[in-house]
């Protein structure tokens, strides 16, 4: 294979991958593994970097398809306590979680590899957003026990509004999104938005490093 063949086939496996969600998100890890593979680009620590990276986000877009899906199946009032709004409320942990990690390596990358601007969907108040739900979450139990951060002026219903908003569940249910004090995510456009904006920028700086 001619090294111009092999840069036709790599950027067609990178752009044009299979399984295209309902969205418009594509899976990012192949394709960059797949284009890494025809330049010969070594197991290094950039190649690591760049495919966790597109794994968790990738991750994340599953967990929220999961989300939006289990939704769909919560259609009655009466149904908000049963288990399976504990498997959407898990999945919108899981996605949150792995969003915010996939948020920090995107940062990792502009600052250390690329050198340019991240995402412009990337507001400092929307990753703010995302760190805090992604917290909230995390700490649940530190919350349940009243091991709140005494520097934070922070009553107890603020603490667990992330499980208690609006009958425990409504605000997920009913308004498909996150919530946490102040801060809120939605799971359906602005989440798909993100998605495929950090999807295009890590696409794009994994291209123009591995030619």
């Amino acid at each position: 294979m001619t090294s111009e063949t092999r840069h036709v086939t790599a950027r067609t496996v990178l752009i044009f991958p299979t399984g295209r969600k309902s969205d418009g998100y594509r899976p990012l890890t192949y394709s960059i593994m797949a284009w890494a593979s025809f330049h010969d680009e070594p197991r290094n620590e950039r190649f690591w970097l760049f495919t966790s990276l597109a794994r968790r986000l990738d991750f994340a877009h599953v967990q929220f398809e999961r989300v939006r899906a289990g939704i769909a199946e919560l259609n009655a009032p009466s149904e908000y306590l049963r288990e399976a709004a504990m498997e959407v409320l898990a999945d919108a942990e899981a996605a949150m979680t792995a969003l915010h990690r996939a948020c920090v390596m995107v940062r990792e990358v502009s600052d250390h590899h690329t050198g340019g601007p991240l995402p412009a969907i990337l507001t400092d108040q929307r990753r703010i957003a995302i760190k805090e739900l992604r917290d909230a979450y995390e700490h649940v139990e530190s919350h349940a026990l009243g091991e709140i951060d005494i520097r934070k002026s922070v009553d107890v219903d603020a603490a667990h509004s992330i499980f208690l908003n609006a009958d425990l569940g409504r605000e997920l249910v009913v308004h498909h999104r996150v919530s946490y004090r102040s801060w809120y995510f939605d799971l359906d456009a602005e989440a798909t938005s993100v998605c495929i904006a950090l999807r295009e920028y890590i696409h794009d700086a994994w291209h123009s490093l591995v030619r």
